[in-house]
């Protein structure tokens, strides 16, 4: 949190439209910095008296908005598995997480970034229901978003392409053109809102080297620490998800995501798989 408070506040304080728009900010995308400042361009045109548009009061307000709107998602996401007193209790927990709270409050990415995915979750689920392709293309989009929030969101290709898969692996063409057409959006989504991930890509791909460095330890530093000589998924079980998830949402996670192997393997449906590999996509990579 604290490294993206300390370097986006500059990053939105020089741009200006249309002549500089690089953020110069590379270990999250620009999303959240756009999303900032043109939202204080935009208070500016109104020019209230004794009201000051600081940005990161700007960006606290969208960390909060985002997380709410997440438990809405989560909502709609339990509701096509769960009745609707078990769907509320689901987004009850998820309200309730020290995690989503946490990050309410501070104006960091990943309230951003978990309603993305959550919406491109949510989306894909429709489409394997409905087969309606407007969701599909909703799905590309949340998923093009999201990472232009965060380049790690490239994992969630896996679940995207299962699902296209699911739904028309029996009618390969169609599920050429569809995934063709899906992937094209993502890619389409993701440069509108990331642009200079594409127009300064010698600077990215240097910071993704960096990061990648950090992510396996071949750099090693303070607050990478704690992970050295661990046990992978013992160690998030133990010193993270508790605290982030709060021991009432981890237990029923843990009993909700048995559970609905269990019912894959005995249902075979589709929007079970779906939702077993969109929750392994994001688990594996962090875990390991």
């Amino acid at each position: 949190m604290s490294k993206f408070k300390t370097f986006f506040i500059p990053s939105v304080s020089q741009l200006s439209f249309p002549n500089q728009m690089h953020p110069d900010f590379f270990s999250y995308g620009t999303v959240t910095i756009y999303l900032i400042y043109f939202t204080k361009q935009l208070l500016q045109i109104f020019n209230i008296q004794h009201l000051v548009f600081d940005s990161f009061i700007i960006g606290r307000f969208y960390s909060a908005l985002f997380s709410t709107l997440t438990i809405l998602l989560a909502y709609k996401t339990t509701s096509i598995f769960l009745k609707k007193p078990w769907a509320l209790a689901a987004a009850s927990l998820v309200a309730l997480s020290p995690g989503l709270i946490q990050q309410a409050h501070f104006a960091t990415p990943e309230s951003n970034l978990t309603f993305f995915l959550f919406g491109s979750l949510l989306f894909l689920l429709y489409f394997l229901q409905v087969g309606k392709v407007s969701h599909l293309l909703l799905s590309s989009v949340f998923l093009g978003l999201a990472l232009g929030v965060k380049i790690s969101s490239l994992v969630f290709l896996v679940p995207l392409i299962t699902g296209v898969t699911l739904h028309s692996f029996k009618k390969p063409l169609r599920l050429v053109s569809l995934g063709s057409v899906s992937l094209i959006l993502v890619i389409i989504t993701f440069a509108i809102v990331a642009p200079y991930t594409f127009l300064d890509f010698p600077a990215f791909r240097s910071n993704l080297e960096y990061e990648g460095s950090l992510a396996i330890g071949r750099i090693p530093v303070f607050y990478t620490r704690q992970f050295i000589d661990t046990i992978p998924v013992l160690f998030q079980l133990e010193k993270i998800l508790p605290y982030a998830l709060g021991p009432v949402l981890l237990l029923t996670g843990i009993i909700g995501f048995f559970t609905c192997l269990f019912s894959f393997l005995k249902k075979q449906k589709s929007e079970l798989l779906l939702f077993l590999v969109a929750f392994l996509s994001l688990f594996i990579p962090n875990a390991f």
